[in-house]
């Protein structure tokens, strides 16, 4: 399905599912969510937000149907309130990074209709911290921040949430993440006002940057910074 969906092949997509079901037949809910979130993928890379959307909100209603949790078990509080209303299930830690795949799916789709999806990315961060996914929760938290500056009066919350996914790719030794990471810290600091502490924060990491890739990402956020910083002094 998802190759198919790469180039555009949507009668393969629905070849392709159709003769999941079938090979599936009376298989396990776990087999048959992931033939679901798979064809999710598949319908958002073919641009069809309308119907992955749906897939994906069932999904998650299932997964937390099987966690004996609902969504006002989620909203508004930390992962740690979640994980003590779960009721007990095999391979939690599955269903949780499932979940937070689900979510961060979901924030894709509100991207793509040109919406901000801060509810979607911050819920992907709960689930892949309860999964101890924490390569996945970085990303999301990156998302989230993104999202979070696009309305100017989320600074202060962009700025926690960088600072939390900086923390966590230090405490787990995310070395590969390191640039990208606190050169995106370097950003939300630059859009708080903190235009030297974000110019010192680049150059703390520029000895990181390695590899050309690295050294091109760093080189934009310094351009981004200058703007930021060229854009506050004409205010």
């Amino acid at each position: 399905m998802i190759s198919a969906a790469t180039t555009g092949d949507e009668r393969g997509v629905e070849g392709a599912y159709e003769a999941g079901q079938q090979y599936l037949g009376s298989a396990s809910n776990e087999a048959r969510s992931v033939l679901q979130y798979n064809y999710s993928v598949a319908q958002f890379n073919l641009a069809n937000y309308d119907i992955a959307k749906p897939l994906v909100e069932d999904l998650i209603d299932k997964y937390y149907c099987r966690l004996g949790i609902t969504a006002k078990d989620t909203f508004g509080v930390n992962p740690d309130e979640i994980l003590s209303k779960v009721t007990a299930v095999d391979n939690p830690h599955v269903i949780y990074h499932h979940v937070g795949d689900c979510f961060l799916l979901l924030g894709y789709i509100s991207n793509k209709r040109k919406k901000i999806a801060l509810f979607e990315f911050t819920n992907a961060m709960k689930f892949y911290r309860m999964a101890c996914a924490w390569r996945s929760y970085v990303h999301a938290g990156q998302e989230a921040v993104d999202n979070f500056l696009a309305k100017a009066e989320l600074f202060d919350v962009a700025l926690n949430c960088s600072e939390s996914i900086v923390s966590v790719v230090n405490a787990f030794k995310l070395n590969e993440l390191l640039v990208p990471v606190r050169a995106q810290y370097a950003v939300v600091l630059a859009w708080c006002g903190r235009v030297d502490d974000a110019r010192a924060e680049l150059a703390r990491i520029e000895s990181y940057a390695t590899s050309d890739e690295g050294s091109a990402e760093l080189q934009n956020q310094r351009n981004l910074i200058e703007e930021i910083a060229a854009a506050q002094v004409d205010e």
